[in-house]
């Protein structure tokens, strides 16, 4: 069991303003499925050190695919983009369909930079590397994706498949109030419409764009389709206290991962890094997850690939974050609580800087600890329950990155409520080299 003097002679030093992780990327290059986790979806340090980490890897050893914590029918926007579609004249525009709360979790200049690096890299490629969503929560924007394209391209079949999908009956702005109405038996379930339809997209669909030579389409057919069966279990579970939505979720998002990876790997090798929270790619073993009966994204991904797969937390200690008081409110700029007693984060400020730790130090942390979570909502006035949870960081990650300090990432919309100024505190500036 390593304590925070122990720590300091096994750390792999970083420096934040000129991060080295060569040590990182010959463990991982060889890997099928990498997982770059974060604490915060809100903070700078991790979006620019995800990005940098997946550049090597997509330049110098053979990764083809970013999968995001973000919905298939908004991100497969940006997925064409980096094709070299040119519907949208700039990144920032092809980002038009990421629409739903929290907007700050992707549309941020650090995101927009990568997927302009990512289309000029992938000019001249006979098989261009794709970016991908993952989440299920687009189901408005699937729907309305899979009706345009029937009706465009198979007519036919336009009827039947707006006939299935007008069984919601509400505007799925907020597929939440659907899961309250058939709760209450105001509707019928959509179940048996949304498989059925895709049933027929699988039987009848795939032949007829085939001949178009448009199989990508396809894909983005499909994964609408399953992504809209996902979405409707998870909206119709959620007022139900004996189904676990969080695994209809992390499990939606396995099964999305998998699919894409037999799509690319029919005709190359996929691998593929995918970019989410630590409570997502973080294994559940030894965790309040596994106490639930909850699995994780990591977890699947784990089991399924086995010594393919790897899994990278990032944690901090103290700085700022932009997060959201309330669900559906704009991002805002919060300076985070120290760490409290007993947690990781507080045995990784003792260790007083900036480092990473490789997998055979992660497993002699054998002693289980609290660990920080902060997602879209930080609530630091009830931060001990709201954000820490029993773990086991020897079991979660195969490797961590820890920024001691870190910064709020800056969202590019509602501006005017991302405080510059909180408590009476000045912004902090980003590393410049950042």
């Amino acid at each position: 069991m390593l304590g925070a003097r122990e720590l300091k002679n096994e750390i792999i030093n970083l420096n934040v303003n000129e991060p080295d992780f060569g040590l990182l990327i010959d463990n991982v290059k060889n890997k099928k499925i990498v997982l770059i986790g974060e604490e915060t979806h809100g903070t700078h340090e991790f979006y620019s050190f995800r990005a940098q980490i997946t550049k090597e890897l997509i330049q110098n050893h053979g990764f083809n695919a970013v999968a995001i914590e973000g919905d298939w029918p908004d991100v497969f926007r940006v997925n064409k983009y980096v094709k070299g579609d040119n519907r949208d004249h700039d990144a920032l525009a092809s980002f038009k369909d990421m629409r739903r709360f929290p907007l700050w979790m992707w549309r941020n200049q650090v995101a927009v930079d990568f997927i302009e690096w990512l289309r000029e890299h992938n000019k001249g490629l006979d098989r261009p590397a794709g970016f991908y969503g993952l989440d299920l929560y687009g189901m408005q924007n699937a729907i309305s994706s899979i009706l345009d394209t029937t009706k465009e391209k198979i007519p036919d079949l336009y009827e039947q498949t707006r006939k299935r999908y007008s069984c919601f009956q509400t505007p799925l702005r907020d597929g939440a109030e659907y899961g309250r109405s058939v709760a209450l038996d105001l509707q019928q379930s959509c179940q048996q419409a949304v498989l059925d339809q895709l049933n027929t997209i699988r039987e009848e669909f795939f032949s007829r764009l085939a001949l178009d030579n448009d199989k990508e389409e396809f894909l983005h057919m499909e994964q609408n389709a399953a992504s809209i069966i996902a979405a409707e279990s998870y909206y119709r579970n959620l007022f139900n206290p004996g189904v676990s939505t969080w695994n209809i979720r992390d499990k939606h998002m396995f099964e999305t991962l998998k699919s894409l990876d037999e799509w690319i790997s029919s005709e190359e090798t996929g691998k593929i890094i995918v970019w989410a929270h630590n409570s997502h790619v973080g294994r559940a073993v030894n965790s309040r997850r596994e106490q639930l009966g909850e699995t994780t994204l990591g977890e699947l991904t784990s089991d399924h690939y086995k010594d393919m797969c790897f899994s990278i937390g990032m944690t901090t200690c103290q700085g700022t974050v932009t997060a959201a008081h309330n669900w559906d409110e704009p991002g805002r700029y919060f300076h985070i609580n120290p760490p409290i007693e007993g947690s990781y984060n507080e045995l990784f400020n003792r260790v007083g800087s900036d480092f990473m730790l490789a997998t055979d130090t992660i497993k002699e942390l054998k002693r289980p600890r609290l660990e920080r979570a902060i997602g879209v909502i930080y609530s630091p006035e009830t931060e001990r329950y709201s954000h820490y949870f029993e773990s086991d960081l020897a079991a979660r990650y195969d490797w961590l990155i820890h920024v001691n300090t870190t910064s709020a990432l800056e969202p590019i919309d509602d501006l005017v409520h991302w405080q510059p100024r909180l408590n009476n505190q000045e912004k902090d500036l980003y590393p410049s080299s950042l």
